[in-house]
């Protein structure tokens, strides 16, 4: 697996610009065959001089020749990884185009160390609307996603770094941890709030019922015996206008049991939660500081064993590569040959399958005929009330005349 590293040396100065083309294009590094400028670029030759020159007359024709001036990454690769120079180059090139797309890019391959390495050096200001260019700490991500998304492409992840996998591994534990910690907090801010509305709605529940049986039992009652002493339609409509508004208060105060309810129900779920979060934390913990160190010790070990048995393993492995092989065909033949032989002996459909299929289907029906019957029988029933109803209100309306 490749690394893409940014240098964050001094870039807002010309001479840091001119500098940093200069030792990428020496030649004792690397070769006019391994070099490449993305974007405009109107010279044969790629010259530290008119490198640096293009990109200054960029910088000066949208008036940004201030700030930061360039950008500069190697991307890296592993000394036993089998990469050549040719590879690693239009690796460059390809990574350029997509990141730095609109952005004139020097790419220039070094190969005068035991591992090949690739530099880009980047104008920050873009030929396509003079824009400047920055990167993020997330870009930074996006760019590192990029360069092992390109590499697994290619098939260059034999070298990847196991202590690198392991830091990211406790990187990703240790906000992991945090985040629940927050929850944590969060879960017990959220339970005394749930506390206190639980309470809230308690005292509006009693208030209300003792305010719904005051009123029935006093005004309700004074209404219904005026109405009936007087004999006046006016004051039959006001007795039943009360009792209606008092009827919609009780729903509203059942609205608020049921609510009362939840919350009461939110209280060990929120506790729950918490605990949850709260074991993780600790067993998160204890992973960052037992199972890691234990692997990282466990890998040198591994790794000195391996090779005190790579002498051994050279003497003995062609005679059991030929064993392996040869067992390994005949399970291979046996295997084959008796699946085949199953296979043929199969049937296109499986019974099992035609009976869990038949199976279904008989479920299915009985299912629809018996919620049709419950239709069919919830319509008579509600046929049935609804005639009550009707003559209740009859019966009431005349009642009132």
């Amino acid at each position: 697996m490749a690394v893409n590293k940014t240098i964050n040396k001094r870039t807002n100065t010309h001479g840091a610009m001119r500098n940093c083309i200069e030792y990428v294009l020496r030649q004792d590094k690397t070769s006019e065959l391994l070099t490449y400028v993305t974007g405009p670029y109107r010279h044969d030759e790629i010259d530290y001089d008119l490198v640096y020159r293009t990109f200054l007359e960029e910088k000066k024709m949208w008036n940004k020749d201030t700030g930061r001036m360039y950008a500069h990454n190697i991307i890296s690769w592993h000394k036993d990884e089998q990469i050549t120079p040719e590879q690693a180059f239009e690796f460059g090139k390809e990574f350029a185009e997509k990141w730095f797309s609109g952005f004139q890019t020097l790419v220039a391959v070094h190969k005068d160390k035991n591992h090949i390495h690739c530099h880009l050096v980047t104008n920050s200001v873009s030929y396509e609307d003079g824009r400047k260019l920055h990167n993020t700490k997330k870009d930074l991500e996006c760019m590192k996603q990029l360069t092992n998304q390109m590499c697994r492409e290619r098939g260059l992840t034999k070298y990847d770094k196991v202590d690198a996998n392991v830091d990211t591994i406790a990187s990703q534990l240790e906000n992991h941890q945090v985040q629940l910690l927050k929850d944590v907090s969060m879960f017990n801010h959220l339970y005394d709030m749930n506390t206190q509305y639980f309470k809230e709605l308690t005292m509006y529940i009693i208030a209300g019922e003792q305010k719904l049986k005051e009123v029935r039992e006093g005004e309700l009652e004074e209404l219904k015996k005026k109405a009936a002493e007087t004999g006046d339609a006016m004051d039959a409509q006001r007795a039943n206008d009360l009792a209606a508004n008092c009827d919609r208060f009780e729903k509203k105060l059942h609205d608020l049991k049921l609510t009362r309810q939840v919350a009461l129900q939110m209280a060990p779920q929120i506790r729950l939660l918490q605990n949850n979060d709260s074991l993780l934390v600790e067993r998160i913990q204890s992973t960052l500081s037992n199972t890691l160190p234990l692997w990282k010790s466990q890998i040198v070990i591994a790794l000195g064993m391996h090779r005190s048995q790579e002498a051994l393993k050279a003497q003995t492995a062609v005679t059991n590569m030929t064993n392996e092989l040869l067992r390994k065909n005949a399970e291979a033949l046996k295997t084959g040959t008796i699946q085949t032989a199953q296979e043929a002996e199969r049937g296109i459909i499986d019974l099992e399958t035609l009976k869990q299929t038949n199976q279904s289907l008989m479920d299915t029906i009985n299912e629809v005929m018996k919620i049709q019957e419950e239709g069919r029988t919830k319509r008579l029933e509600a046929e049935k009330e609804m005639v009550a109803m009707e003559a209740d209100l009859k019966k009431k309306l005349l009642e009132l005349h």
